[in-house]
């Protein structure tokens, strides 16, 4: 039976409290994972899972921080030997909560475990973002799952979540009260700019936006630290991210070679609390990165 946000329970006799929900199908294989906050504010995620002879076995996750070459077979950690126990694909069946994720969006997983397989090594990559957590196993009788429902708990991490930059957690889901900042790095060589010089003139994305201010407003300007170069930030009208990316295609089509979807900072299981979600529009020379801005905060 799932667990329900808000629902209390001890570990060790110390309290948490249910917040998110990701529920995940492997073949007939089903299993969910709960993001829990104690009263110090520590996140950390509760696996639970049927074995072999259909009992509840529970492992307790928190963020590592160390890259893990999925190719090998065995890994050492601090001198200690993790074998490659299982791997595989993942499908999301269901979710509550603030997870970033999506039904029937999948993962693959690479889990490394210790000889008495007390200690789990897990990866997983989600569309090119690669995160690292480890897993301790728990004892049934270190688990206690009460009846008791703490909402008040729940929802004040969830508004805490979508106010607050939080270095580990959750992504969370896009919201209508989200703003759109369009960032624009231009990348000029400076040797060759008067070849380039008016490629773009007509349409370029830049002067899109100046000349279509009832959808854009320019807000400030920030600096390029490899090249010390401007990059002009604006806020869109619009209430999504994909709104927003399809305006700016459908208005500058030419030059525009490719669009990517991916955000190398972003985890989706510890950092799926962040301050954007960001796609990329490329252009020959050019490059414009759109994303959302969760804290409603631009630059300081």
């Amino acid at each position: 039976m799932k667990l329900r946000r808000g629902q209390v329970l001890y570990i060790d006799n110390q309290k948490y409290t249910i917040i998110n929900m990701i529920e995940y199908k492997e073949t007939t294989w089903i299993w969910q994972e709960y993001e829990i906050v104690n009263e110090d504010k520590i996140h950390k995620w509760l696996s639970i899972e049927l074995n072999e002879k259909y009992q509840e076995e529970y492992y307790i996750y928190e963020p590592y921080d160390k890259k893990i070459n999925t190719n090998e077979l065995e890994i050492y950690i601090n001198n200690e030997k993790f074998d490659l126990y299982e791997k595989g694909t993942a499908t999301v069946l269901d979710y509550y909560g603030n997870a970033d994720v999506d039904l029937y969006e999948t993962c693959e997983y690479f889990d490394y475990a210790s000889n008495d397989l007390k200690t789990i090594i897990s990866v997983e990559e989600w569309e090119g973002e690669i995160e690292t957590s480890i897993g301790y196993y728990l004892p049934n009788e270190a688990v206690n799952i009460t009846t008791q429902i703490d909402r008040a708990t729940a929802d004040k991490n969830l508004e805490e979540q979508e106010n607050k930059k939080i270095k580990k957690g959750v992504r969370i889901k896009k919201s209508p009260i989200t703003w759109i900042m369009i960032v624009f790095i231009i990348i000029i060589i400076l040797s060759i700019l008067p070849l380039f010089s008016g490629l773009f003139q007509n349409k370029s994305i830049q002067k899109y936006l100046q000349e279509h201010q009832s959808k854009y407003t320019y807000v400030t300007s920030v600096t390029n630290n490899t090249n010390n170069e401007k990059a002009k930030v604006y806020k869109s009208s619009f209430l999504t991210l994909d709104e927003t990316v399809k305006d700016v295609i459908d208005g500058v089509p030419e030059g525009i070679t490719k669009t990517t979807d991916s955000d190398p900072n972003t985890r989706r299981r510890w950092n799926r609390i962040t301050n954007r979600y960001r796609i990329c529009i490329c252009l020959r020379r050019r490059r414009t990165n759109i994303y959302t801005s969760i804290n409603q905060k631009i630059f300081k």
